[in-house]
């Protein structure tokens, strides 16, 4: 009967080799002209409580394009709908720096490369759950230069209860997707309205003051339009103006991104916390 055994332990390994194949293959989800997957960069979840973050991964078609959180004149920005263990809350997901898409005669912000955003997600001290399973409804538009499709796909992600340690195999991912985020400064930046026109003034560091080509990818919907952009250089920073949106005087705040290079021609992107004020221009004149 060893022949038996032998049989025996060859199909076992056969249909073990199977399923690992059949589960790396459904990390990914395909739609009509997508791939999307949801990913964790902890091994565990901390069952002390704390914070994990996961990543939606989307890859666009070739020839396609998804959007940035403020899509620009047309597309939707990916969402996510969670359903998470009892005491645990995901953050907004923070995207990748976008780019100018010209979609025919109008302006959107996205990407047509792969990319991931990244989600945080707190957990409990104590969470009971085991394994954890983290399901999110992704739902996202994507585009040609002729046609818009919505796609929508159920993703999830199950982690024991652990010490919430890093996954070494995600490490390369999660570090790559740090590194397309615009980083979060604290560089004073105010806007102003007057008639049709909305201007956006920035303070720049002193060492980063010999910007160029800079872009501000505004946040907020319908607050200036894009099909134009003019930048002026001040002495402590730059000036964006532009053509206001559908009633720009109701904004108080908003959130933007400045794409630059720095005097090297390295590309830099930073994230800005904008208010109002009555003159936002005196924020960068004179010197110092």
């Amino acid at each position: 009967m060893a022949w038996l055994h032998q049989t025996t332990r060859r199909m076992a390994a056969a249909l073990a080799a199977l399923a690992a194949c059949q589960g790396a293959a459904a990390d990914w989800v395909e739609t009509q002209h997508s791939r999307v997957a949801l990913v964790a960069e902890q091994a565990s979840i901390p069952q002390g409580g704390g914070t994990i973050t996961v990543g939606l991964r989307l890859a666009p078609d070739a020839g396609w394009h998804a959007y940035w959180l403020n899509p620009g004149d047309a597309g939707l920005p990916a969402t996510v709908r969670w359903t998470l263990p009892d005491g645990f809350a995901a953050a907004d997901p923070r995207f990748p720096t976008p780019h100018v898409i010209p979609f025919g005669d109008l302006v959107t912000y996205g990407f047509d490369e792969p990319i991931v955003a990244l989600v945080d997600i707190t957990v409990p001290a104590g969470a009971a759950e085991d394994p954890a399973r983290l399901a999110a409804q992704a739902r996202w538009v994507v585009c040609d230069d002729e046609l818009c499709v919505p796609e929508r796909a159920n993703l999830e992600v199950t982690l024991p209860l652990g010490d919430g340690a890093p996954d070494a195999a995600q490490a390369a991912l999660f570090d790559g997707a740090r590194a397309k985020l615009p980083r979060v400064v604290d560089w004073p930046a105010r806007f102003e309205r007057g008639g049709e026109a909305v201007r956006v003034a920035v303070r720049v560091p002193v060492e980063l003051r010999a910007v160029q080509e800079p872009y501000l990818f505004v946040g907020r919907k319908h607050l200036v339009r894009y099909d134009r952009q003019e930048a002026s250089f001040a002495p402590r920073g730059v000036v964006f103006s532009m053509t206001a949106g559908i009633r720009p005087d109701a904004v108080d705040a908003f959130n933007a991104v400045l794409a630059f290079k720095d005097g090297d021609g390295v590309p830099q992107a930073v994230w800005l916390d904008v208010s109002a004020a009555e003159d936002a221009a005196a924020l960068v004149a004179g010197d110092g």
